[in-house]
């Protein structure tokens, strides 16, 4: 499923009348919700033939720990095992989708499709400084809103630094960050796939993660 730039109004649940909506029709999207330690995607489908806006949970599994996705596979029927491969898929081999998972049974591959949110961030600008090699990275979520990282090479290893909020409420007057104040917080995945996707493009471990800004990082 290719999850499009929609922003759909969250804090809603069940079905939803779509009427006022039809810019949303034959369109998909997501907004993070939270049960406990537990993170979710809120998935909605509209469709013109249905008039209603879909509403589905999918667990965002990059931001499980390996207890948590062992759990969640026992209540599949799986064994213990596999949460430790897929584990492995997600933070060892920095895979993108359950297809390269090439190890598991395609059956499952299908339903944790079906069951789990995979996000992937892919940057879509980067700039690189001609004296040191520092890059900068434009990452596009799902919803249209876009964040930085920076990537920056030292003697005592690679650092990359991440962002945790898009936008933010601090009011700091030297910031442009606060300039349009806080669109939402990052998933945790969303802040742990900025590292596996710098790494991904340089090819390059990353030793030391600082988050950036002055306040918004203790405010996620």
């Amino acid at each position: 499923m290719v999850f499009g730039a929609v922003s759909i109004p969250g804090g809603q649940s069940g079905a939803v009348s779509a009427k006022g909506l039809s810019q949303w029709y034959d369109r998909t999207g997501i907004y993070p919700v939270s049960a406990g330690r537990t993170w979710y995607g809120r998935i909605f489908h509209c469709t013109v033939c249905a008039g209603m806006i879909k509403e589905m949970l999918k667990t965002d599994i990059k931001s499980l720990t390996i207890e948590e996705l062992q759990k969640e596979l026992q209540g599949m029927g799986e064994k213990p095992f596999r949460g430790a491969q897929i584990y492995e898929w997600l933070h060892g081999k920095l895979v993108r989708t359950f297809e390269e998972m090439s190890n598991l049974p395609k059956n499952l591959r299908r339903r944790l499709e079906e069951r789990f949110l995979l996000v992937a961030l892919e940057p879509v600008q980067v700039l690189e400084s001609r004296l040191d090699g520092t890059r900068k990275y434009l990452f596009r979520l799902w919803d249209g809103h876009v964040i930085e990282s920076v990537f920056m090479r030292y003697h005592h290893g690679n650092s990359l630094c991440i962002s945790s909020q898009v936008g933010c409420r601090m009011g700091c007057r030297f910031c442009a960050s606060t300039l349009d104040g806080l669109a939402r917080s990052l998933l945790p995945s969303e802040m742990l796939d900025q590292v596996y996707a710098a790494s991904r493009h340089t090819g390059e471990r990353i030793s030391n993660v600082v988050v950036m800004g002055t306040g918004e990082p203790l405010d996620n």
